[in-house]
Protein backbone atom coordinates (compact mmCIF):
# COMPACT_ATOMS: atom_id res chain seq x y z
CA UNK A 1 0.00 0.00 0.00
CA UNK A 2 1.31 3.12 -0.87
CA UNK A 3 2.12 5.81 1.61
CA UNK A 4 0.54 9.16 1.70
CA UNK A 5 2.71 12.67 1.17
CA UNK A 6 1.41 13.83 4.74
CA UNK A 7 2.74 10.10 5.85
CA UNK A 8 5.63 10.72 4.47
CA UNK A 9 6.26 13.89 5.33
CA UNK A 10 5.86 12.95 9.06
CA UNK A 11 8.53 10.77 8.64
CA UNK A 12 11.06 13.50 7.75
CA UNK A 13 13.89 15.12 10.09
CA UNK A 14 14.71 18.28 9.20
CA UNK A 15 17.90 19.41 8.80
CA UNK A 16 19.53 21.53 12.32
CA UNK A 17 22.10 24.01 11.92
CA UNK A 18 24.15 25.36 14.93
CA UNK A 19 24.95 28.13 13.26
CA UNK A 20 22.77 31.38 14.17
CA UNK A 21 20.93 33.42 11.32
CA UNK A 22 22.76 36.77 10.65
CA UNK A 23 21.48 39.63 13.37
CA UNK A 24 20.90 42.66 11.69
CA UNK A 25 23.99 44.80 11.69
CA UNK A 26 27.31 43.12 11.89
CA UNK A 27 26.85 39.85 10.05
CA UNK A 28 24.09 41.05 7.72
CA UNK A 29 27.05 43.58 6.55
CA UNK A 30 30.03 41.74 6.16
CA UNK A 31 28.76 37.76 5.43
CA UNK A 32 25.24 37.38 4.55
CA UNK A 33 25.14 35.18 1.87
CA UNK A 34 27.17 32.48 3.53
CA UNK A 35 25.33 32.84 7.02
CA UNK A 36 21.88 32.27 5.35
CA UNK A 37 22.91 29.52 3.41
CA UNK A 38 24.92 28.00 6.79
CA UNK A 39 21.91 29.22 9.41
CA UNK A 40 19.05 27.28 6.86
CA UNK A 41 20.78 24.61 5.12
CA UNK A 42 18.99 22.41 2.51
CA UNK A 43 16.82 20.09 4.34
CA UNK A 44 15.52 22.59 7.49
CA UNK A 45 12.46 23.30 8.30
CA UNK A 46 11.39 26.18 5.46
CA UNK A 47 8.84 28.09 8.34
CA UNK A 48 12.24 28.85 10.28
CA UNK A 49 13.36 30.56 7.13
CA UNK A 50 10.14 31.98 7.25
CA UNK A 51 10.04 33.58 10.57
CA UNK A 52 13.24 35.11 10.81
CA UNK A 53 12.60 36.65 7.64
CA UNK A 54 9.39 37.94 9.38
CA UNK A 55 11.44 39.07 12.32
CA UNK A 56 13.88 40.99 10.28
CA UNK A 57 11.12 42.64 8.53
CA UNK A 58 12.02 41.64 5.10
CA UNK A 59 8.78 41.73 2.68
CA UNK A 60 7.22 38.45 0.67
CA UNK A 61 7.98 39.23 -2.72
CA UNK A 62 5.98 35.57 -4.04
CA UNK A 63 7.34 33.40 -6.46
CA UNK A 64 9.98 34.55 -8.73
CA UNK A 65 12.64 33.56 -11.72
CA UNK A 66 14.82 35.82 -9.70
CA UNK A 67 16.45 34.25 -6.44
CA UNK A 68 17.68 38.16 -5.39
CA UNK A 69 17.09 41.46 -6.20
CA UNK A 70 19.62 41.85 -8.52
CA UNK A 71 20.89 39.42 -10.62
CA UNK A 72 24.14 40.41 -11.74
CA UNK A 73 26.55 37.36 -11.26
CA UNK A 74 27.12 34.63 -13.44
CA UNK A 75 25.74 31.99 -11.36
CA UNK A 76 22.65 33.97 -10.64
CA UNK A 77 22.08 34.38 -14.51
CA UNK A 78 22.57 30.81 -14.72
CA UNK A 79 20.25 29.63 -12.38
CA UNK A 80 17.33 32.76 -13.23
CA UNK A 81 18.25 31.43 -17.18
CA UNK A 82 17.51 28.18 -15.93
CA UNK A 83 14.07 28.40 -14.40
CA UNK A 84 12.87 30.21 -16.96
CA UNK A 85 13.21 28.17 -18.94
CA UNK A 86 11.87 25.43 -17.02
CA UNK A 87 9.14 27.35 -15.66
CA UNK A 88 9.96 26.87 -12.38
CA UNK A 89 10.09 29.68 -9.91
CA UNK A 90 11.57 30.24 -6.07
CA UNK A 91 9.85 32.30 -3.43
CA UNK A 92 11.78 35.80 -2.99
CA UNK A 93 12.12 38.00 0.05
CA UNK A 94 14.06 41.32 0.49
CA UNK A 95 14.83 44.39 2.50
CA UNK A 96 16.46 47.29 2.01
CA UNK A 97 18.26 49.78 4.05
CA UNK A 98 19.28 53.12 3.26
CA UNK A 99 22.85 54.66 4.39
CA UNK A 100 24.37 57.55 3.50
CA UNK A 101 25.95 55.82 0.58
CA UNK A 102 22.63 54.69 -1.27
CA UNK A 103 20.57 51.82 -0.60
CA UNK A 104 21.85 48.75 0.75
CA UNK A 105 19.31 45.68 -0.55
CA UNK A 106 19.16 41.72 1.30
CA UNK A 107 17.70 39.33 -0.80
CA UNK A 108 16.86 35.88 0.23
CA UNK A 109 15.48 32.99 -2.40
CA UNK A 110 14.11 29.69 -1.29
CA UNK A 111 12.56 26.44 -2.73
CA UNK A 112 10.73 24.15 -0.36
CA UNK A 113 9.86 20.95 -1.29
CA UNK A 114 6.20 19.04 -0.60
CA UNK A 115 7.25 18.61 3.23
CA UNK A 116 8.29 22.21 3.67
CA UNK A 117 11.55 21.80 3.78
CA UNK A 118 14.05 23.72 1.77
CA UNK A 119 15.28 22.46 -0.87
CA UNK A 120 17.64 25.53 -2.19
CA UNK A 121 18.55 28.66 -0.75
CA UNK A 122 20.44 31.92 -2.18
CA UNK A 123 21.28 35.52 -0.51
CA UNK A 124 22.14 37.85 -1.85
CA UNK A 125 23.39 41.76 -0.76
CA UNK A 126 23.68 44.81 -3.26
CA UNK A 127 25.35 47.64 -1.40
CA UNK A 128 25.14 51.68 -2.60
CA UNK A 129 22.06 51.54 -4.71
CA UNK A 130 21.43 54.72 -5.75
CA UNK A 131 17.63 55.63 -6.82
CA UNK A 132 18.63 58.01 -10.31
CA UNK A 133 15.49 60.57 -11.19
Amino acid sequence: MAESLSENCSKVAFTESSFDPPDWFGRFLFSFERDVALAFPIGSDAAVLKDWLAEERFGFYGMSYLESAFVDEPDESSRTSERIKNDQRINLASSSWNTICGGISFSVGWVENSCAAISEICADVEYCQFDLP
